[in-house]
């Protein structure tokens, strides 16, 4: 570990977490009646992340950083790219659904870029704590904009369960985590995978109920099957 703090795998987040801020501050400060810009700086600033994905795939900056805790390898940076596409849809798609159902806030953009930073983290995670950061940070921002239309008792009901259901799995999550480092002595994944590997059967025991876990609040997190069941319609 060197004394230098690089921070250039992680300038795609920063871009668009800074982004999510510049809305919130554009909705606060737009004169009363006039419509916030929060359509186009949301753009602007997906388009700046995808370019910072570019210039970091195509230049210096990949490897771990943060103590090994994030990683911008060539797999990470594809993702990053394929989450931030799919963002800048999402955002072209917004005008014409918040105004079909009546939730057009500038707040909705801001929740959105937050999100988007949480699930960049999540595919860049070397390190079991910097994972749940990510995933709570994509979750907290998703608990919110289910509930944004406010006229709608479908969207107060799901807001709701997806709280609750999200603090359930979160529980599950940490404590697959604290298993976790208890046999291996570490959250770095891959110190985890090496120590795991060489454990007794009463510790392996302890690693797999851990796993389990872990798998358990993340398939609540994401509504993977068969935990699809609880998440909100």
């Amino acid at each position: 570990m060197t004394g230098t703090l690089d921070l250039r795998p992680l300038v795609p987040a920063i871009i668009v977490g800074f982004t999510a801020l510049v809305v919130l501050l554009a909705q606060a400060f737009t004169p009363k009646g006039k419509t916030a810009p929060s359509f186009p700086l949301s753009l602007i600033g997906l388009a700046g992340a995808l370019a910072a994905v570019w210039v970091l795939f195509t230049g210096p900056g990949r490897g771990a950083v943060l103590a090994d805790a994030v990683s911008a390898d060539v797999f990470a940076l594809f993702l990053q790219a394929v989450i931030l596409g799919i963002a800048v849809v999402s955002v072209l798609l917004s005008p014409s659904y918040l105004r079909a159902n009546g939730g057009e806030r500038g707040e909705f953009y801001a929740l959105l870029l937050m999100s988007v930073v949480g699930m960049l983290g999540l595919v860049s995670s070397l390190e079991l704590v910097s994972l749940f950061v990510a995933l709570e940070i994509m979750s907290i921002a998703l608990y919110a904009m289910a509930g944004m239309v406010r006229g709608r008792p479908e969207s107060q009901e799901s807001a709701l369960k997806y709280f609750v259901t999200g603090a359930f799995s979160s529980a599950f999550f940490l404590y697959g985590i604290a298993l976790l480092y208890g046999v291996s002595g570490s959250t770095s994944i891959d110190r985890v995978a090496l120590a795991v590997s060489g454990l007794s059967s009463d510790s392996a025991l302890l690693a797999i109920l851990g796993a389990g876990m872990l798998l358990v609040g993340f398939g609540f997190k994401i509504a993977a099957v068969p935990f699809h069941m609880w998440a909100p319609d």
